[in-house]
């Protein structure tokens, strides 16, 4: 769906509409990731300004027209104890009495309403050719424009894949020492350490970004579960965390870290990381879905 002035200006101002999308938080990251407070779910004032790249005072107008719906979406304002222990927490340094925090969901929020950020536009697009398109499916993965630029992407992947099963075979070998010719190869070597499930969807969603194409975080964590990776079990305790396959054959581990939750409470997060090895395994399925593809297409021509 392209976003023209009559369907954007309807999500601007009907707060009925917008309850409709606050939940896709998972447009913020194919946008732009949204860098939280250490330890956090929570950005402040300043971190949204500059997200949105607007003034701190068209960020605090908007809570003050709409602070009911920020609200309840994520919008709170720390004093007294809840905020020493927030310093504490984070070691942040500041003198102000209170502290404005966002959650993600209070920053999409934010994206619906603010007019004059080329940012919010950009999220609102996004929002409405979701709620346009068909739930995505591992299949979609990089489908090829044309003949022409499916046979160039075969030969870019037969020659990656040459390069992915020595990674593979060496165990220790890091995915940065393998200098791969081709951009895709280059876009996941980002050396030695562990590769947490959301950056390295945001790799995925950059390749699609270069090449005109979209993809969801969702749609991601999908296909790496497909692939044995991780689990997929909302609401349940091992979800998002690597298979026991995956832990054996090297390619992922489990990692806890505490964050900070909307009732300031500390909850210890377990979730999966991809190893140097995990992430070459993982490229390797996505190329293949590509060349699979890209027969598809050349079978039509």
């Amino acid at each position: 769906m392209t976003l023209t002035l009559s369907n954007e200006l309807a999500l601007t101002e009907s707060a009925t509409l917008r309850s409709q999308y606050v939940d896709q938080v998972e447009v913020l990251d194919y946008v732009d990731p949204l860098e939280t407070v250490v330890g956090t779910e929570y950005v402040t004032t300043e971190m949204v300004a500059a997200y949105f790249g607007v003034g701190i005072e068209a960020i605090k107008s908007a809570v003050k027209e709409n602070r009911a719906e920020l609200a309840a979406n994520g919008y709170r304002v720390l004093r007294s104890a809840e905020l020493r222990s927030f310093k504490d927490l984070t070691g942040m340094e500041s003198t102000t009495p209170n502290l404005a925090l966002y959650s993600a969901r209070t920053v999409l929020n934010l994206a619906m309403l603010l007019r004059d950020s080329d940012k919010a536009r950009a999220v609102r697009s996004y929002l409405l050719d979701l709620a346009a398109t068909p739930e995505e499916t591992s299949a979609d993965l990089a489908l090829p424009k044309n003949y022409e630029e499916a046979l160039a992407e075969l030969l870019e992947q037969v020659r990656t894949n040459n390069a992915l099963q020595a990674a593979n075979q060496a165990k220790d070998e890091l995915i940065g020492k393998l200098e791969p010719k081709a951009e895709l190869a280059n876009l996941h070597a980002q050396g030695e350490t562990y590769v947490n499930l959301r950056s390295f969807a945001r790799k995925i969603q950059q390749w699609y970004k270069s090449r005109g194409r979209k993809t969801y975080q969702a749609t991601i964590f999908d296909f790496l579960h497909q692939i044995g990776l991780i689990i997929r079990r909302p609401g349940g305790l091992e979800h998002n965390q690597a298979t026991a396959w995956a832990i054996q054959q090297g390619y992922a581990v489990n990692y806890t870290h505490s964050i900070i939750r909307s009732d300031m409470g500390v909850e210890n997060v377990t979730a999966a990381r991809l190893t140097p090895r995990g992430e070459a395994y993982a490229w390797d399925r996505i190329y293949n879905v590509v060349g699979e593809a890209m027969a598809k297409e050349y079978e039509k021509k």
